[in-house]
């Protein structure tokens, strides 16, 4: 309408220019001199009129912007994903984001294929887009292409060496490959650019003690003291569980619950490569894995470190009792049945020991171990015998 109403008045000015001339004459006179103007108006007037197809102006611009970031912080990817995908189709100004943040909510609605299309065609229209670079690698790293993934991170840090996010996600996938050094590089620039992720110091600590022969258990331990004061100061959902995987480093949940986060922290110096721990090191770890018992009862991790612990603090007794906990919660866990059984060897309770044996070789897969696991317990039968 108002194109329309702008055309009319161009027209009708150069008509009123023309009424000293006759109506037949004069108006044919007006309109030969009008029509040149109104082409060239309207050729001007062309590349606006295509512009604004569709387009989004002004107010409900800002409406549609509104709208579509208030769906993505709550959640509410169905929502999110029609909102952006209005934006990225109508305003030309948006940049990288709608697109992104299109992609980014079809990911959360298990639409994996259709954000990657979406995010291949956006990196074409802005290749030095940070963001879309992080944005594919995360779609990398969910269909388990972690070396491209990292490609892609390293990409964003090229682009953007100023982002904290940037570096850490970097960090996790580099932990994920088993490069622990180039994570621990990558923790420190997170850091050094002023991140406050609470993940930093888990991942601090998780790359700290990964390092092979250059792990730096104290620096972990300190990194999983300082994660913990994080963690227990959250409170966990009412249907958050207490507990998802056990301790197998390819299980470490990337968001642990607070009683995951200290069986974690706790089998620091539970592990058989570790080196002697301090004495304080030694009793908060088994602060850390009581406390994680204390929580959830049913957590066989927590009882099977704190055995491991309670060993290596010289507390015998105390340490079968904890491995007969962890029994009775899961009576499958080769683990704690194995060393339940060498306790019992050790401390000369062979009649309980060679029963236990018996149980671990039930269990147990590995050729070698069970030709070990037979030898000691024909053993603890022959003096249970005697």
């Amino acid at each position: 309408g108002l194109f329309r109403g702008v055309v009319m008045a161009v027209f009708q000015a150069r008509v009123g220019r023309s009424d000293d001339r006759s109506h037949s004459g004069g108006l044919r006179a007006a309109q030969s001199l009008a029509l040149p103007g109104l082409a060239s108006f309207l050729l001007l007037l062309a590349p606006l009129l295509g512009s604004c197809r569709g387009a989004l102006c002004g107010s409900e611009r800002d409406r549609v912007w509104a709208a579509a970031e208030r769906a993505s912080l709550r959640g509410d990817w169905t929502s999110a994903v029609s909102l952006w995908n209005e934006i990225r189709l109508g305003d030309e100004q948006g940049g990288p984001r709608p697109s992104a943040e299109t992609a980014r909510a079809m990911l959360a609605l298990g639409k994996t294929d259709e954000a990657l299309a979406l995010i291949e065609r956006a990196s074409a229209r802005y290749p030095d887009s940070a963001e879309l670079h992080a944005l594919r690698a995360d779609v990398l790293d969910r269909l388990g292409f972690q070396r491209a993934a990292e490609a892609e991170l390293l990409a964003a840090t090229r682009l953007d060496p100023d982002s904290a996010y940037y570096w850490e996600r970097l960090a996790e996938i580099q932990l994920g490959l088993a490069c622990p050094l180039s994570a621990a590089a990558s923790l420190e620039r997170a850091r050094s650019n002023g991140s406050e992720s609470p993940s930093l110091p888990l991942l601090q600590a998780r790359a700290a003690r990964s390092a092979g022969s250059g792990a730096d258990f104290a620096r972990a331990h300190q990194h999983y003291r300082w994660a913990i004061e994080q963690r227990l100061a959250q409170p966990e959902p009412d249907s958050a569980p207490l507990h998802t995987a056990g301790l197998a480093p390819g299980s470490l949940p990337k968001n642990p619950t607070a009683c995951e986060l200290l069986v974690e922290a706790a089998s620091l110096y539970a592990a058989p490569d570790a080196p002697s721990p301090a004495p304080a090191q030694l009793e908060a770890s088994l602060e850390w894995s009581e406390r994680a018992a204390g929580i959830d009862p049913q957590f066989v991790c927590a009882h099977f470190v704190r055995g491991l612990l309670l060993e290596r603090a010289q507390r015998p007794e105390e340490a079968l009792a904890s491995y007969r906990r962890a029994v009775e919660v899961d009576g499958h866990h080769l683990g704690a049945t194995t060393n339940l059984a060498l306790l019992c060897h050790r401390l000369g309770r062979f009649t309980e020991a060679a029963l236990l044996f018996e149980r671990a070789l039930a269990l147990e897969t590995d050729a070698d171990r069970r030709a070990k696991l037979a030898e000691l317990h024909a053993a603890s039968a022959s003096h249970g015998a005697g």
